[in-house]
């Protein structure tokens, strides 16, 4: 999408495409929001995400 906001992997940090494979639930904002997560499918998983 031209003029949209780039996405950064949640473990790498990272560019990464904002796809179905590629989006993360790991919970809720504050707000209760769901907020929008994205990393590569290859990435291991770090014991703690940052918060």
């Amino acid at each position: 999408m031209p003029g949209s906001v780039p996405e950064y992997c949640v473990y790498c940090e990272r560019l990464v495409e904002r796809s179905e494979e590629n989006l993360l639930m790991l919970g809720f904002s504050a707000s209760g929001a769901r907020p929008s997560l994205y990393a590569h499918p290859e990435c291991p998983q770090p014991r703690r995400v940052r918060r």
